[in-house]
């Protein structure tokens, strides 16, 4: 495209903006919430332009972030919830307002209750630490869940650690790290295991992700399973330590070697994104349905979706509806989302616009945007979740 067609371009994106088209407010933000590393920035200039990837033409490129910045604030002003969400990284980093825990936590609640993915795992994570809010476990792990169960890594990789304070929230006391730090250091490694959960999410102590790869990979070293998981999970991902995906395949195979179905279910995942490994659909779906048959849900639904697309397995519609069935029961909302689809299509069951909206329901409950817009479709638009 010319930069006089570019031109022509942002000329109307502006006159768009102001007339109140989100869209066009979005675009001249230049913020992105997949793409915002507040941290990070060192070139705003340069950041606004590549974010969003709209053709910014020559006559805009020494446009002042501020501007930028006058266009986020309308598009939270007219409840964009992704908006929202950037202004509440904006206010936890100091990145062009005063710091402000607080203001970070509200924003990130707000774009949270609008089903926001990224904000939902942000606003368990304030609850975990009491980041801008009271210490609340019990909200962080229903937030925590709400992301984890729309697919969000960092949420998953939170409610992945298998302590008190996270199993169970409602049966067992909130972890003590007091006891597990006095036990840890007497070599316990279960107690090193809890403590490394306490670290990563601030319970009882302040959050820091490299005491907790530590605590976790000393467990790890002396056999503890889960920890052999968990710290796949800090190696993966490149919490507290740094990010290794082959060093973080070699835990989850022991682990998975072992018969644990989360490290199952991860070198399944390795496997399946060729993350650590030369990926390879046959082996993704053996190791996914190990950890299935064990009852995992994430599992359940992947292979499922192995047998929706026939990687490692012959294509089998049926077969992935009965394992989506599976997990779906079991409260995940992806899985309930790809079990109405199922329904929707015709897909394996026979095809049911009911019975699809009523498992698209259940994934809305939980925040699941995408499940929101088939409720309001198959109904007609009779049937809203209100934001």
């Amino acid at each position: 495209m010319l930069q006089s067609e570019l031109k022509i371009a942002y000329k109307w994106i502006v006159r768009a903006a102001h007339r109140g088209d989100l869209e066009a407010i979005q675009l001249l933000t230049g913020f992105d919430a997949h793409n915002f590393h507040a941290m990070g920035v060192t070139d705003p200039i340069k950041w606004f332009e590549q974010c969003k990837g709209l053709p910014v033409p020559q006559s805009v490129r020494e446009l002042d972030i501020s501007e930028s910045f006058k266009w986020l604030r309308r598009a939270v002003e007219l409840e964009d919830r992704e908006a929202i969400y950037v202004l509440g990284l904006c206010y936890s980093e100091g990145f062009l307002v005063p710091k402000s825990d607080w203001f970070a936590f509200e924003n990130f609640l707000l774009a949270a209750e609008r089903g926001f993915t990224k904000a939902q795992f942000k606003a368990g994570s304030c609850y975990a630490d009491g980041t801008g809010t009271g210490f609340n476990c019990t909200l962080a792990v229903q937030w925590l869940k709400r992301a984890a169960n729309k697919g969000n890594e960092d949420a998953q990789f939170a409610l992945d650690w298998c302590f008190a304070a996270i199993r169970g929230v409602d049966q067992k006391p909130i972890a003590n790290s007091g006891l597990y730090n006095a036990d840890a250091k007497q070599g316990d490694a279960v107690a090193q295991n809890n403590l490394a959960g306490c670290y990563l999410l601030g319970l009882g102590v302040q959050p820091d992700f490299s005491e907790s790869a530590k605590w976790c990979r000393s467990a790890a070293y002396q056999g503890q399973v889960e920890a052999q998981n968990n710290y796949g999970l800090c190696l993966f991902h490149g919490h507290g330590v740094q990010q290794d995906h082959v060093e973080a395949f070699e835990w989850f195979m022991t682990a998975a070697r072992r018969g644990f179905s989360e490290g199952e279910c991860n070198v399944g995942w390795c496997y399946d994104c060729g993350k650590g490994v030369e990926q390879d659909y046959k082996p993704a779906s053996d190791w996914y349905l190990r950890a299935a048959k064990q009852g995992l849900a994430m599992a359940q639904n992947n292979i499922a979706h192995c047998c929706e697309k026939g990687h490692g397995v012959p294509r089998d519609l049926a077969k992935a509806a009965a394992w989506y069935l599976r997990a779906a029961k079991q409260g995940l909302a992806l899985a309930q989302y790809n079990l109405a689809n199922c329904y929707e299509k015709g897909d394996g069951v026979p095809k049911d616009l009911g019975e699809a909206l009523l498992w698209y329901v259940q994934a809305a409950a939980q925040g699941d945007e995408e499940a929101e817009y088939r409720v309001w479709k198959l109904s007609g638009g009779e049937i809203i979740f209100k934001e």
